[in-house]
């Protein structure tokens, strides 16, 4: 039997009463830490939680986890969070997208309400109000700690968090293009060590675990126990993570009075209706996940079967601690079905606008009852839940009144669409290959191809493209990279209207190195995207490096016929001007952009140097130091000042400049070369290491980032990782000296003395002699026994 129709104007009345009902009764028990010693159920009543932990899983499905049913997985530790607490088996997530979850989880809102919907693009605003927040206004210590770079800072989840560690060195991660992540063990210990010094106070810490999500690299023992399905290994280790964070807090003695909630983002359709991860579809495969809550207050062993909704973890989590949610939050505090009561049957909203920000296809906007699941794309879908689970039957023609009573609650959702709490960002070609490192494959300005009036394609239709884009792309990531080159190829080939294939083998051919061929594929990108500016400065761009820089040049005049104010393509126009030769032209123009912007820090060291010229004379260095002291919190500025300073051999004034840079610009080529390296030179391998992994996640196809990212693995004994960054740098630039300085010490500290000596002799003929390099390989043969070659080695050492 259906529920009844939800009054959707009723629901923040109804969880505000509870959520007022809840405060009393907890303010009137409460009686600080401390308490029954007997466990959470025992005298559980009789206080409030003092602490507060939340782990969210990433890309964990609700069926892996043995709490809730057969499982191919070995869940002990949810397993007994689930045992001592309440295990809520049909919790939905609003998105299968991890940023757009998330945003849901910390303001109790659903997506059209908090605004933002979908990685990378957007970030929440300061307009929201998040659980961190309300929480750290009234004294609570918190911190988060996250596993990947989707959900870096500048995504806006860091408000209310007092530390908010999302530094992700990248020595642990694998993925599409760069490394943009770090292992939940090492997640867990930089919480853990937090903890330790956050003394006695109340503490609200998240922790962000990204094991289970692609690329499925579990390590030992789940690598070998769940060889067949890595997904399921991930699991597993990412539980074993969450026991040992269970375990410091149970050795800090918070555990007991610790409220903790675990939970996911999103789920896995691990090829459930041909999507091989998540992210397009809102199937429950990826939105049903875990949800386990225990600790005081909580009745050991409750589950509760009524479906629930992410965004009501916050009102949840605030009346147990005895705080009013805001009028803001949207979703209901599951007080009452924690203590066994009925609750008003609800409708949760569920969607996806990944396919049409990222594809140009369709967006999905779904709502899920307990038995029934609608969603509305190019036609609309209609599940029963109860005699289908698997969402295999669609019976939208046969229910059309089920249907319509669904759309209209539906409708009455997203008319909040576009709010203030929300701000959409610009993403850089640097970003777009973050997220692709983390198996977010897009296009920019896909949705605008799409504009235009007709309607746009059906994501059932088109997954299986998508399929074949990301497995082209992992492909390439993964080595073979002309093999990944030519699957795109030919999806474009046989596509040539898709603008996303077009888009990420422009980014293929450009990380290879093919400059020619990324100008051309970027070329057609923009002829399916007109309006978007992008795509011909990225031409432009690759153009330059291709050496055209006339047609580098026209490619940028295009984009900024489009989009004049481009800040981008404007700098790189003038860079084509000066290289060109055209000073008058580029005069003229720079001088025009500081009369009308005398803040624009980068084109006013455009503008001192097209007078000064760029070499780092006295006149240069004092119009830069005065320009600094001018706009002194300006990056281009600093940046400039700092080169100046540094080809002057002044590094010492040289270096805070730098950091003053890289600071404001996380991954900054120029500064995370130079302090890199400093910190080799002062033999700390550890910082060298985070600073250049940063550079390198911005700049992979930089042959000099790539070469000093290897250098700080070798220091560090990292050597399968120099050895893949040196093999990118020599695709990038064979000709660089550097490149094979670095590979031959790399080979004598492999004791491969031959291709050391191969290595040295490449260097030598590019004009870098290397005596002390030819001294150490003679040392290698003399251990080896092979004197002639120890000799040899010697004898070069001492050749001018």
């Amino acid at each position: 039997m259906d529920e009844p129709e939800e009054k959707v104007g009723t629901v923040p009345g109804l969880r505000r009463a509870l959520a007022a009902l809840l405060a009393l009764t907890l303010q009137a028990a409460a009686c600080g830490p401390g308490g029954d010693a007997r466990g959470p159920a025992a005298g559980a009543a009789a206080r409030a939680p003092h602490d507060l932990l939340l782990v969210t899983l990433d890309t964990a499905r609700a069926d892996r986890f043995s709490y809730a049913g057969p499982s191919p997985v070995d869940t002990p530790v949810a397993d007994s969070l689930a045992r001592e607490g309440a295990a809520f088996l049909a919790a939905l997530a609003p998105s299968p997208i991890t940023l757009v979850s998330h945003a849901s989880l910390f303001t109790g809102q659903e997506p059209p309400r908090h605004g933002v919907r979908n990685n990378g693009e957007f970030a929440l605003a300061a307009e929201a109000m998040t659980l961190a927040e309300l929480l750290g206004e009234r004294g609570w210590r918190t911190a988060a700690f996250v596993g990947a770079a989707v959900l870096d800072a500048r995504y806006g989840l860091d408000q209310g968090f007092e530390t908010y560690d999302d530094a992700i060195d990248g020595s642990d991660a694998a993925g599409m293009f760069s490394y943009a992540r770090r292992s939940g063990d090492r997640v867990v210990e930089a919480a853990l060590d937090w903890l330790a010094g956050a003394g006695r106070g109340r503490t609200f810490v998240w922790v962000h675990l990204y094991d289970p999500h692609a690329p499925y690299l579990p390590p030992e023992p789940e690598r070998s126990r769940y060889a067949a399905h890595p997904y399921d290994g991930a699991i597993a280790f990412s539980d074993r993570v969450v026991g040992r964070l269970l375990d410091g807090y149970r050795r800090s003695g918070r555990l007991r009075d610790t409220l903790v909630v675990l939970t996911a983002d999103h789920g896995e359709s691990l090829g459930e209706h041909g999507e091989s991860t998540h992210g397009v579809f809102i199937y429950d495969a990826t939105v049903r996940i875990p949800l386990v809550v225990r600790g005081p207050g909580i009745a050991a062993g409750t589950r509760v079967h009524t479906p629930v909704s992410l965004i009501d973890v916050m009102p949840t989590v605030l009346s147990a601690v005895g705080i009013e949610p805001p009028a803001t939050v949207t979703g209901l505090d599951l007080g009452p079905l924690l203590r066994g009561e009925t609750s008003p049957a609800a409708t949760h909203f569920l969607e996806s606008l990944l396919p049409r920000l990222s594809y140009g296809w369709s967006p999905l906007y779904g709502l899920r009852t307990e038995r029934w699941k609608l969603i509305r794309g190019v036609a609309p879908e209609l599940y029963d839940l109860q005699a289908d689970p698997a969402e295999l039957v669609d019976l939208a023609a046969r229910e059309p009144e089920v249907v319509r009573r669904l759309s209209r609650d539906l409708a009455a959702r997203l008319e909040v669409e576009s709010p203030a709490t929300a701000r959409e960002l610009e993403v850089d070609a640097a970003t777009r290959r973050q997220l692709a490192a983390l198996g977010y494959v897009s296009a920019p300005g896909a949705d605008r191809a799409a504009a235009g009036g007709e309607e746009l394609p059906d994501p059932r239709r088109r997954i299986a493209v998508m399929e074949r884009m990301n497995a082209a792309m992992s492909r390439f990531s993964e080595g073979d990279e002309g093999g990944g080159i030519a699957d795109l190829e030919r999806i474009v080939a046989a596509e040539p209207g898709n603008l996303a294939a077009a888009f990420n083998l422009a980014q293929l051919r450009f990380r290879s190195g093919d400059y020619a061929g990324a100008a051309e594929a970027y070329g057609a990108a923009a002829e399916l995207a007109p309006a978007d500016a992008r795509y011909r400065e990225y031409q432009g761009l690759a153009l330059e490096r291709a050496g055209r820089l006339e047609e580098g040049l026209v490619a940028l005049e295009r984009a900024l016929a489009i989009e004049p104010d481009r800040a981008g393509a404007r700098a790189l126009r003038w860079r084509l001007l000066a290289a060109l030769g055209r000073t008058h032209e580029l005069l003229a123009s720079l001088e025009a952009a500081v009369a009308d912007d005398p803040g624009d820090g980068a084109a006013r060291v455009m503008l001192l140097r097209a007078r000064f010229g760029a070499e780092p004379g006295d006149e240069l260095i004092a119009a830069l130091a005065a320009a600094h002291r001018e706009l002194p919190r300006d990056p281009a500025v600093a940046s400039a000042l700092a080169h100046a300073l540094q080809a002057r051999g002044d590094s010492q004034a040289a270096e805070p400049l730098y950091r003053q840079v890289l600071e404001q610009i996380p991954g900054d080529h120029d500064s995370s070369l130079f302090l890199g390296r400093r910190a080799l030179a002062r033999g700390d391998a550890a910082q060298a290491r985070r600073i250049l992994e940063a550079g390198v996640r911005k700049h992979p196809d930089r042959s000099a980032m790539q070469i000093a990212v290897a250098q700080a693995r070798l220091a560090s004994g990292d050597f399968p990782g120099a050895n893949r960054a040196l093999a990118a740098a020599e695709r990038l630039d064979p000709r660089s000296p550097d490149l094979w300085l670095t590979g031959a010490e790399l080979r004598i500290r492999e004791n491969r003395a031959d291709e050391a000596w191969r290595a040295l002799e490449r260097a030598a003929a590019l004009g870098r002699p290397a005596p002390e390099l030819w001294r150490q390989l003679s040392a290698l043969y003399r251990r080896s026994g092979r004197a002639e070659e120890a000799a040899r080695a010697a004898r070069r050492a001492e050749q001018p």
